[in-house]
């Protein structure tokens, strides 16, 4: 679950104007449960089939410890283009202690890939309204058309470790602790087109590469409180949060191809 809040100071103390994004992880529960869901997907232009395929499963044992495992699968094209891609697959276990107790405990594991084949779209003379428009060019049999190269990709590849106790003093007053490893690799090479000869009726591109590998560690205490002063109520968030983040980035130069 991704929870976006907007403004400064809205929930979370802080002064900034961009506010934060808040990821929800997946943790296991009392309840048994088992939910899967398969879907496909198609259109009229020449883009391939998408199929995507999801698992949750809910396994409660002994002593409040249950175990839950999500599982990703989804192979595909773009909806309206041809020859781009959307491949990914993904696998999530975590477990969880103390589910009926007043102290929790969860360990969660998720590795995530994706194998795609990149689509930066077609040039702006295609569309009309934008600058050097042409208006001869057969924009519906344009639509899907791939300027890109064969040997084009992107890849991703992702995994994070996390750990969080919880401990509830009363239907008050609770604090928590979590620690969240990551790591992020993505290795990429796309081509774009860069212009449009009207008179040669060709477009030129230019390839482009880009590899990054992103690696955090943080820590994060917080301590929710509630009471009353008379008729008026009071929730009060406060913590402690910890934060180490390296990125590690390469440079590439471009390359200018002929005209197609």
């Amino acid at each position: 679950q991704i929870e976006v809040a907007k403004g400064p100071a809205a929930d979370n103390g802080r002064g900034s104007a961009g506010g934060y994004v808040n990821l929800v992880t997946k943790t296991p529960r009392r309840e048994a449960f088992t939910d899967a869901a398969l879907s496909l997907g198609f259109d009229g232009e020449d883009s391939e089939s998408r199929a995507r395929g999801t698992v949750d499963v809910n396994v409660p044992l002994s002593d409040g410890t249950a175990v839950r495992v999500n599982a990703l699968w989804q192979d595909g094209g773009v909806a309206g283009r041809d020859v781009a891609e959307q491949n990914a697959w993904g696998l999530a276990p975590s477990i969880a202690f103390g589910l009926d107790s007043d102290t929790q405990f969860a360990l969660a594991y998720q590795h995530f890939e994706q194998d795609n084949i990149p689509d930066w779209g077609v040039p702006a003379a295609l569309i009309d309204g934008m600058q050097r428009h042409d208006p001869t060019l057969n924009e519906k049999s344009l639509r899907d058309k791939f300027y890109g190269l064969a040997s084009d990709f992107d890849d991703v590849t992702s995994d994070f470790v996390l750990a969080r106790v919880e401990h509830t003093y009363s239907a008050n007053l609770a604090i928590s602790n979590q620690t969240r490893w990551s790591k992020t690799d993505r290795d990429a090479v796309y081509t774009l087109p860069t212009g449009y000869d009207a008179n040669a009726r060709t477009v030129t591109t230019q390839s482009q590469a880009y590899s990054r590998e992103n690696e955090s560690l943080s820590n994060l205490t917080a301590l929710t409180a509630s009471f009353s002063t008379g008729a008026v109520e009071h929730h009060v968030a406060t913590g402690l949060e910890l934060t180490r983040e390296e990125s590690e980035a390469r440079q590439f130069g471009t390359l200018s191809n002929p005209g197609t």
